[in-house]
């Protein structure tokens, strides 16, 4: 009797441990089947997936104790932020969090980070499994720091016991991949692309960033090819659910296009020029203001968002018309891939670096000439260019301009301020403003003679109460009694 209750509860135990590891085991699959669940997608054979990336938690957890939260951390208030500060809060002086603002003032952030931690295995061990690129070196001033960084990650990724808060949250990120599936169309915006540049690339990566504000592309070369990476913050928040949807093929678009204006960077016969209006930009202009003019000018094109080309153009992206424009002339029938076009975008930079001299004629909207009337040259944007008075042939000449749409501004005392659009196209173009002449009462001068009668007419009605008042003051003194006191 006591051997068979033993046995019962040993067969207990056994089928109680079994249930357990059976249950870990379908946790386990159900995870490999949702973060696989588009391996195969289409006619390629390319790896895509959508996924919280444990690389990217921890980034985040540091990044969240430095100055990159008031720009690269979502503002809303969302329990997973709150968990994320409240668990890590006393690491918040931690070597990493030190490097990690030492490396954010030194503008390593946007793209740079989390692209960097795609150079590293999963946590612990943080290896460089892929060397760190000359783009990542030069953000960070040096591989030291790079170094540096890594092995603070790794400290701070034990000291803290990321992997507890991890574990605990395991819930929170298969929901947030499951809602994500349902609502990123991934594979379209794939097969859009693929279709488009004519190009697969190795493998597609979608990486759900639940505390990132924006998002941000990245690729790295694998066999030839490369992974491509898009690492997206939501799109808003549902109570205590991120929720990712909407907009995000521009990350995408330039993981196509920017190995390729790499690969053209030296067949540019002026890039001078062409940098000339991007002074400020902060890194690797060269590189940089073609390789985003293109990318943004793709996605307007591709997605039929033409406001997008407005929208850049005024934030100073001033290239993005005409590259818009060109690429009506991109066919696949013609062309077997982007890359096999991409030779008529370097003529079209070309075209744009030539010099190219403008006059301009200000006329009244009689015909008559205007001498020493103020022109002015604008970009897209609105910043100046040049400005310079009319000679006595109410002419002006400007010299080494671009080959884009300029905004040309007139004005002159007593006429209405004109602005018209000139888009260089020749070697020396003529443009002609005529300008409306003001009403009397609206130029300079009339205002200051209407002004000026008013407060003539205001003086002298002062002056005229003024007289009258002493007037009466001197006939009440006139005839005032004058009484003396009885004695």
């Amino acid at each position: 009797m006591q051997h068979r209750s033993l046995l019962l509860v040993l067969l207990f135990l056994i089928l109680s441990c079994s249930s357990t590891f059976l249950a870990m085991l379908e946790v386990e699959k159900a995870e490999k089947i949702l973060w696989s669940a588009s391996e195969d997608m289409g006619a390629g054979s390319r790896p895509c997936f959508i996924k919280v990336d444990k690389r990217i938690e921890l980034l985040a957890a540091v990044q969240l104790f430095t100055s990159w939260r008031e720009t690269g951390i979502m503002a809303g208030d969302l329990p997973y932020k709150q968990d994320m500060l409240d668990y890590f809060r006393s690491f918040s002086s931690h070597r990493a969090v030190t490097l990690c603002e030492n490396l954010t003032q030194a503008y390593f952030n946007y793209d740079a980070p989390v692209g960097f931690m795609m150079h590293l295995s999963d946590p612990p061990k943080l290896e460089v499994v892929v060397p760190f690129s000359e783009y990542h070196i030069a953000r960070a001033d040096g591989a030291d720091i790079l170094e540096e960084f890594v092995d603070a990650l790794r400290s701070f990724w034990w000291e803290s016991d990321f992997e507890e808060f991890w574990d605990s949250h395991r819930g929170f990120y298969r929901d947030v991949e499951r809602s994500a599936y349902a609502d990123v169309p991934l594979e379209s915006t794939v097969e859009t692309l693929e279709e488009y540049f004519g190009t697969e690339l190795h493998g597609y990566y979608f990486v759900l960033a639940p505390l990132f504000s924006g998002g941000y592309g990245y690729q790295i070369e694998v066999d030839g090819s490369y992974d491509a990476y898009v690492f997206s913050g939501p799109s808003e928040i549902d109570g205590d659910m991120p929720i990712f949807r909407g907009f995000f093929h521009d990350p995408y678009v330039g993981c196509f296009t920017f190995p390729v204006v790499e690969e053209f960077l030296g067949e540019h016969r002026n890039l001078t020029r062409l940098l000339e209006p991007f002074e400020e930009f902060p890194y690797r202009k060269e590189y940089g203001v073609l390789a985003l003019h293109v990318r943004c000018a793709v996605t307007a094109w591709l997605f039929n968002l033409y406001s997008y080309v407005d929208f850049y153009e005024q934030r100073g992206w001033i290239y993005m018309r005409p590259l818009y424009n060109l690429l009506y002339e991109y066919d696949r029938r013609v062309y077997g891939s982007f890359r096999e076009f991409y030779p008529q975008i370097v003529d079209l930079f070309d075209t744009i670096a030539d010099e190219y001299d403008l006059v301009v004629d200000v006329v009244s909207e009689g015909g008559g000439s205007l001498p020493q009337a103020m022109v002015s040259v604008l970009l897209p944007d609105g910043r100046e260019v040049d400005s310079k008075l009319t000679d006595s042939t109410s002419r002006v000449l400007f010299k080494s301009l671009l080959g884009i749409t300029y905004s040309i501004k007139a004005s002159s005392p007593g006429y209405y301020d004109q602005t018209i659009k000139a888009t260089l196209k020749k070697r020396e173009q003529t443009k002609t403003i005529a300008l409306e002449p003001m009403p009397f009462h609206e130029t300079l001068l009339g205002k200051a003679t209407i002004a000026g009668g008013v407060i003539a007419a205001i003086l002298a009605a002062a002056f005229i109460v003024l007289r009258r008042r002493r007037a009466q003051r001197r006939l009440r003194r006139r005839w005032q009694p004058s009484y003396r006191p009885y004695r």
